[in-house]
């Protein structure tokens, strides 16, 4: 069976749970002419998280897209759903921070097969039940630009929470970085602008080399003990237990006395929470900066990555598909 998309508003997109920049990312989506159903968002919840939105009300933010009070509602008749980043904490329900409890059972149980789902750090357990369930699987945070931009909002956030805490400017502070990846990029890069003085701790020579041209002091990460003293703050982003029990007693004796981790990777981190408070060293765990401090510029970043996956599976206004299951979308282009 064929089924055309003569208009954008003949495709409908579930979204489903998700933070306030899935809220945004909502907005956008019926600002380009979508028919936009969200789920997963308690209705009081919406209301009363002004101080994590902003000067707009949830219900301001949502815009034309409408918010279903059941699952069913949102998923019924749905060309593609669109699942939070992460898409889960827990690996049985869908990520809800704003309220809501939906199980990702319940998700591809109400879904025909072949219908698209995107979802942001995709793991083999939600693939596995994807494939049961006959659906098509992506993950749009796998793009290298999504993850590029998104990088931005979390070298802020970080650089904020470090001004927040410290009783220091970062101007000439002396800063380290753990890691060499997107987000430690974008945070040397920031760091530089406050003319802080910036090491960045890496094992591979090739970021050595980078480090060394960008102007920024290169450590050899089997040396990074060297940092437990004069520094300000370190800022980790290997998402490995990188940062041991011997690194913390260091460089909690060591001056200065306000000295700072603030920890930007995923689960497990780079530090344990236990033995850092044990050590008497102030640990920041900054988890999903860019929902919390630039919502709107983090949905906007998922949308740019959410549309061009769509229509490479054929989900786009003028374009042919092959739909599986009574033509409910996901099928690729032909």
């Amino acid at each position: 069976m064929v089924k055309k998309y003569i208009n954008n508003s003949d495709i409908k997109l579930a979204v489903i749970g998700g933070d306030v920049r899935q809220l945004w990312l909502a907005r956008a989506l019926a600002a380009d002419g979508y028919e936009v159903a969200v789920c997963g968002v308690d209705g009081a919840n919406l209301i009363g998280a002004d101080n994590i939105i902003g000067t707009c009300s949830g219900e301001e933010i949502l815009g034309g897209a409408v918010r279903c009070v059941t699952l069913s509602g949102a998923l019924g008749l749905c060309d593609a759903v669109i699942l939070p980043l992460p898409y889960t904490t827990d690996g049985r329900r869908v990520n809800c921070p704003l309220g809501g409890d939906i199980a990702l059972a319940d998700v591809f149980n109400l879904i025909p097969r072949g219908t698209l789902v995107l979802g942001g750090r995709i793991d083999d357990a939600v693939r596995a039940l994807a494939e049961s369930a006959g659906s098509v699987i992506e993950d749009y945070y796998d793009r290298e630009d999504v993850c590029i931009a998104n990088a931005i909002p979390t070298a802020e956030g970080a650089v904020a929470v470090a001004m927040a805490e410290l009783p220091v400017t970062l101007h000439s502070a002396e800063v380290a970085i753990l890691g060499f990846g997107r987000v430690a990029r974008a945070v040397a890069h920031l760091l530089r602008g406050f003319d802080a003085k910036v090491t960045v701790a890496a094992r591979r020579d090739d970021d050595l080399a980078w480090i060394r041209l960008y102007g920024y002091t290169p450590l050899r990460f089997q040396r990074i003990n060297e940092l437990c003293y004069g520094y300000d703050v370190v800022f980790n982003t290997v998402p490995a237990r990188v940062i041991n029990d011997d690194f913390l007693t260091r460089f909690s004796a060591e001056p200065p006395p306000w000295k700072l981790i603030v920890d930007l990777a995923s689960k497990p981190g780079g530090v344990d929470p236990d033995a850092a408070k044990a050590s008497g060293v102030k640990l920041i765990r900054a988890l999903s900066l860019p929902g919390r401090v630039a919502p709107a510029t983090s949905g906007l970043i998922l949308r740019s990555g959410i549309i061009s996956l769509l229509e490479k599976h054929g989900i786009a206004a003028t374009v042919t598909v092959t739909a599986n299951n009574g033509g409910n979308g996901g099928g690729d282009t032909r």
